[in-house]
């Protein structure tokens, strides 16, 4: 049976979720995340929210996927230019080359698109497909929830697959002759261009992030509260423990590594593994930020748009959006881009946060969470516990606070409870 949202008490609940929870299934399938033993039961239906994935811009077009099936091409004022539907949610990340995009639906095939529109060709897998592509010259590389990490020829052509124990959203990165990618095996991966194994390396948890390749290090997140920083022969270098799950991606910028995460707190990491600050938004900080050379900019589950200035860490502005922002922003010419989970693209001035301009997807509502039941041999509903955190309040701060003896900065409005006090509180959902 359905979750009957009158008992929202309640402890144990069907993931079935109903649309009067809107933006609430977010908290609901990370809750879930976090507690299940299987995590890969978890869907998205159709809406018009956009998730995971950082624009794409090729000349004067952008290109973003949303989970109304849609991949779409704007140009700079906003107006659509054309759009494609797949037969799935798009959640994932997509890439590009110059005559090219591709995007993974959980439709379960890999797209190849011209950047006219026109599908090129599609590949099958047996899996939803989360994971950003790695395009090199001559292939297409990306994981599916099938276990598989494949490579595709520039035709749409299977090269050769390499299976783990568990599903792949981790987009894969390339190294000196390797590809290093991460499982919900709780492995990271070490494979060669040929599809060999060369090693595994095992972490404490679900690997859900992408992991970065710099100067002969790997860099990467796993889905327990910890960062880690292994060699290319599969060595650890250091492990960071942290105070929240993760699920985002890691940055590099200027030698410094940049994480957000369950905490609302978009942390600037030293190479070597040391907290230098980090900037408290009021709730979960979206899956990457983006940079020009004076601030980073990054999203939050409380709507807000954020630019912090790099050089002392002060909120440069903040701008408000109608709906949760799990998405990536991508900066061109000065513009900041990006889609939230309330069915909206937006255009805004990286100045001052103006916007330039919104754009609204096929389907005004946002898109459900879901269970993926055919992954349940007995076709049963998946249950998961619902145990909802005490709110702490927060106490407003001004200028800095300590965490693990790094200093956070932030203006915390005491009056915003976040997705989890709205949950408890309000039996429509999150407005």
């Amino acid at each position: 049976m359905p979750y009957n949202i009158a008992d929202y008490h309640a402890e144990t609940v069907s993931a079935h979720l109903p649309s009067q929870f809107d933006s609430l299934q977010i908290v609901g399938m990370f809750e879930a995340v976090r507690q299940a033993s299987d995590p890969g039961l978890f869907s998205i239906g159709e809406g018009g929210s956009i998730m995971n994935g950082v624009p794409i811009v090729m000349g004067d077009k952008i290109f973003f996927g949303a989970c109304d099936r849609r991949i779409y091409c704007l140009d700079f004022k906003g107006k659509e230019m054309w759009h494609i539907e797949t037969e799935g949610p798009i959640s994932g990340y997509m890439a590009a080359e110059r005559k090219a995009l591709y995007v993974g639906s959980h439709d379960r095939n890999m797209y190849a698109v011209s950047l006219n529109g026109e599908i090129l060709w599609k590949f099958a897998t047996e899996g939803k497909i989360f994971s950003r592509p790695l395009v090199l010259h001559d292939r297409i590389i990306f994981g599916s929830e099938d276990q598989n990490l494949y490579a595709l020829s520039k035709e749409g052509e299977l090269l050769w697959k390499f299976a783990t124990k568990g599903p792949i959203a981790s987009g894969p990165a390339l190294g000196k002759g390797s590809i290093y990618f991460g499982s919900y095996d709780k492995n990271l991966y070490s494979v060669n261009l040929d599809g060999s194994l060369n090693w595994t390396f095992e972490t404490n948890s679900l690997i859900m992030s992408n992991p970065i390749f710099s100067n002969g290090i790997i860099y990467f997140p796993s889905f327990h509260k910890r960062l880690y920083a292994v060699t290319e022969e599969g060595r650890l270098l250091w492990t960071l423990g942290l105070k929240a799950d993760i699920w985002a991606n890691a940055a590099l910028h200027d030698d410094v590594l940049y994480l957000g995460g369950r905490d609302g707190i978009m942390k600037a990491i030293s190479l070597e593994g040391k907290l230098l600050w980090g900037f408290h938004a009021n709730d979960a900080t979206s899956v990457e930020p983006a940079f020009d050379r004076e601030k980073i900019y990054f999203g939050s589950a409380d709507g807000n748009v954020y630019a912090v200035v790099l050089k002392d860490h002060s909120l440069a502005w903040k701008a408000p959006t109608i709906g949760p922002i799990w998405a990536a922003p991508a900066i061109h010419r000065k513009i900041l881009l990006l889609g939230n989970w309330g069915a909206k693209f937006y255009a805004f001035n990286a100045k001052d946060g103006d916007i330039l301009w919104d754009f609204m997807t096929s389907i005004s509502s946002q898109a459900p969470f879901e269970a993926d039941l055919q992954q349940k041999a007995d076709n049963a509903l998946h249950s998961f516990t619902w145990t909802p955190e005490t709110y702490r309040k927060e106490e407003k701060y001004g200028s800095a606070r300590s965490l693990n003896e790094a200093v956070v900065y932030g203006p915390m409005e005491p009056t915003y409870g976040g997705t989890k006090k709205e949950y408890l509180g309000r039996r429509k959902g999150y407005r």
